[in-house]
């Protein structure tokens, strides 16, 4: 099984800044606790102050606007820069293929698809063709979840024994752990065995194979991104709504947003407009991007993702005073910059003279690399993802640069 999962790509030789990558909040090798409190305090990592309480250097989500006009397509001099920018990126990633969106507020919308959906056989990228955008699909599934606390349905603060009486800890880690990466949930791609078996693994044998190694540490303690928490969330909505995952998607989002070009996969399901991800230049033969279910199991177009994310910001998936709060919390990921709070990231990464100030969501396993981003700075949204090992952050990065020129 292929299916690493690490959220981001991340940038390398694209981006024209330098990087320093590291890790922060890796609990695994933490001795195993036995009985924890549900009052632990965080010892981990803390951002800085400037990102705290929802700010981002002076930009408050309370401030967005509550509507972002994506409607019509960008001027002609505006496209014909970004086929460029993207057509020379695409040469020098190596990937068989790239979809990418760029969004302005009060302009309009470019969109562009270009390579390879398969190398063997070969077989073209169209203009109907999706992407798969692993970790992104995180995104939703929060949304599900913060729609479900404002109906009431939940609370954030609900420990999780309620659904899974029997899992490690269950009795003290909460919805909001799970969304925030803190829960001590082992993340079943870290388990070696499961890296080796071929096929589909069902959400509940992930949630088997994270029970066996118990908690990583106690819920609240420290940040580990765990894929097994989302696909614990998944099933939580399940429950909640009564339905199959990939019907709450489409009953709660991609039907009110009109998202038509977007799906959440059922089991072992491979659409025949699906690119194909990709392992050093040759399609995955164990290419299964519906295992990780709630973890990132949405395929999508670039403009769909764009979409997606300016009706999340604008208040219009789900109250905005839960976004403000899914930001007041911040934790340092793996790399330096990069933070989480409650199924969105926020990217704060300056280097030189240039900077970086998104919030959005990146995914990534050895086969894609995808990212959705709003840049606070510029106003202006893009997605990309590609079907293989290819920094799909530094790719955004350049969409956006062009625009200045």
């Amino acid at each position: 099984m292929s299916v690493y999962f690490l959220p981001l790509g991340l940038w390398k030789a694209l981006l024209p800044v330098t990087l320093l990558l590291g890790a922060t909040g890796n609990a695994i090798a933490r001795p195993q606790p036995h009985v924890c409190s549900p009052t632990a305090e965080y010892r981990g990592d803390a951002p800085p102050e400037r990102l705290r309480q929802g700010l981002h250097e002076g930009v408050n989500i309370e401030l967005l606007p509550t509507t972002f006009d994506l409607s019509g397509d960008l001027d002609a001099a505006l496209t014909e820069r970004l086929d460029h920018t993207l057509q020379e990126a695409f040469e020098k990633s190596g990937a068989p293929g790239v979809t990418a969106a760029v969004g302005i507020p009060g302009e309009g919308m470019w969109s562009e698809t270009i390579g390879l959906a398969a190398t063997e056989p070969e077989t073209p990228l169209t203009d109907a063709s999706v992407f798969w955008w692993a970790s992104v699909g995180k995104l939703f599934t929060a949304s599900v979840i913060l729609q479900q606390v404002a109906d009431a349905q939940l609370t954030l603060n609900q420990t999780i024994d309620t659904w899974f009486p029997n899992y490690p800890q269950a009795q003290v880690i909460t919805v909001e752990h799970l969304l925030t990466h803190t829960g001590g949930v082992f993340s079943f791609q870290q388990d070696l065995p499961f890296r080796d078996r071929p096929g589909y693994t069902p959400p509940n044998e992930l949630i088997d194979i994270a029970a066996r190694h118990g908690a990583d540490f106690c819920p609240g303690e420290y940040w580990s991104y765990s894929n097994t928490g989302y696909v614990m969330l998944a099933q939580i909505a399940e429950a909640i709504d009564g339905k199959p995952f990939s019907e709450v998607v489409r009953d709660r989002l991609l039907m009110p947003l009109n998202l038509t070009r977007t799906e959440t996969l059922s089991p072992e399901q491979i659409p025949p407009n699906l690119a194909v991800g990709h392992i050093d230049g040759e399609p995955d033969s164990d290419f299964q991007p519906s295992v990780t279910f709630g973890a990132g199991n949405i395929v999508a177009s670039a403009e769909d993702m764009v979409r997606f994310l300016a009706a999340l910001l604008s208040g219009e998936v789900y109250p905005r005073h839960l976004l403000r709060n899914s930001l007041t919390e911040l934790y340092p990921m793996f790399d330096n910059g990069t933070y989480y709070g409650q199924g969105i990231m926020l990217y704060d990464i300056d280097a030189d003279t240039n900077s970086i100030h998104w919030l959005g969501h990146s995914g990534g396993t050895p086969n894609v690399k995808a990212v959705v981003a709003y840049d606070l700075e510029r106003q202006i949204f893009v997605a990309v993802a590609v079907n293989g090992d290819a920094p799909a952050e530094a790719i955004a990065w350049n969409l956006i640069q062009r625009l200045s020129d």
